[in-house]
């Protein structure tokens, strides 16, 4: 049965409906529910328009009869640890399922909130992110071309939390992944159809110190995710950003190879890092911030919008014209 992204589908299992996020696979697509997203077989999801048809001819008969569904059955359980989850997207070439690129997840299943500076580079790709993860949270980073992590890549990930005196504490989690390895995870998990693969990196942590005036308060209350195009201040090799007033979510300026994105992908990543943008200006104390969307056809500037209209840390904003970006960025005042 084929899906595509977007389409409004029924989980077997619960009879709940999701949305297909991605195509991971001709057997297999990621789907988003309750603002999880996480990866399923065809097998187990269907088209639900039967299911709407006859559930609007027995809505009374199953009340009465059904026990109620449990809605923590599909909320993402994660082990222990710190986890960078890989999920290879598969294209059919040739008259075989080739991998043209991989999904980057962060997995944090330390039973805290946490912050961190994740980074990969290589001769192919040179990419910083920063950003918060709630407890038992998945981010999705960035996707890697087959070319770019098949070049032996080098993650760098560092990770601030609260010790057991509830003292900000640094831990620098490294992976190396080489070709051999990559060639290794993608043979058994197409053998055991498994969709993807992980490292917990949180054992082989390595504890630094950096300077307390750098440091930004873990607590959720006081500070919330940034943005990668905040300006860096280096500090014994690592960086430390602060937000600027002036923030812009071009696609360019967020990753630095976007063509293996589809315009909803790069939509939500838009948003995402919009949004995070404003957390992080309340927490801050700033009273105001300027988000560059351009103009273009004004989808973005449009969803911008509703999601700025139903934000409790907002004020109000606008979209006047400005001398330095014209039409193409909206001020944003906060409470």
């Amino acid at each position: 049965m084929k899906f595509s992204i977007g389409d409004k589908v029924l989980l077997k299992r619960t009879m709940e409906e999701a949305e297909v996020y991605s195509i991971i696979s001709s057997s297999m697509v990621e789907v988003i529910f309750e603002e999880t997203i996480f990866p399923i077989f065809i097998d187990e999801i269907d088209h639900p328009y039967l299911y709407w048809f006859t559930q609007k001819k027995n809505i009374e008969k199953k009340i009465i009869q059904e026990l109620p569904i449990d809605k923590e059955f599909h909320v993402q359980v994660i082990q222990d640890g710190f986890h960078l989850l890989f999920i290879p997207q598969y294209q059919l070439l040739d008259m075989e399922e080739q991998v043209v690129k991989v999904k980057i997840y962060l997995l944090n299943g330390l039973k805290q909130d946490i912050s961190f500076q994740y980074g990969v580079s290589n001769n192919y790709v040179d990419f910083k992110h920063q950003s918060q993860l709630y407890a038992n949270q998945s981010f999705y980073v960035h996707d890697l071309d087959f070319e770019a992590i098949s070049a032996n890549p080098n993650f760098s990930i560092l990770v601030t939390y609260l010790d057991e005196f509830k003292h900000n504490a640094n831990a620098e989690l490294l992976l190396k992944l080489n070709a051999k390895k990559l060639a290794q995870h993608l043979h058994e998990s197409k053998m055991q159809g498994v969709p993807t693969f992980q490292y917990d990196l949180w054992p082989l942590k390595r504890q630094v110190i950096i300077e307390d005036r750098l440091q930004k308060p873990l607590s959720l209350k006081t500070t919330k995710a940034t943005t990668p195009n905040l300006k860096p201040v280096h500090q014994k090799g690592y960086e430390h950003y602060y937000l600027p007033d002036v923030i812009d979510i071009h696609i360019e300026k967020l990753v630095p190879n976007y063509k293996g994105m589809n315009n909803t992908e790069m939509l939500q990543l838009q948003l995402k890092h919009a949004l995070h943008a404003v957390e992080l200006a309340f927490a801050a104390n700033k009273g105001r911030i300027t988000i560059i969307h351009g103009v273009g056809e004004g989808v973005l500037k449009e969803r911008l919008h509703d999601e700025l209209k139903k934000h409790a840390h907002v004020k109000h904003f606008n979209n006047n014209w400005q001398l330095q970006f014209g039409f193409g960025a909206t001020e944003i005042f906060l409470k």
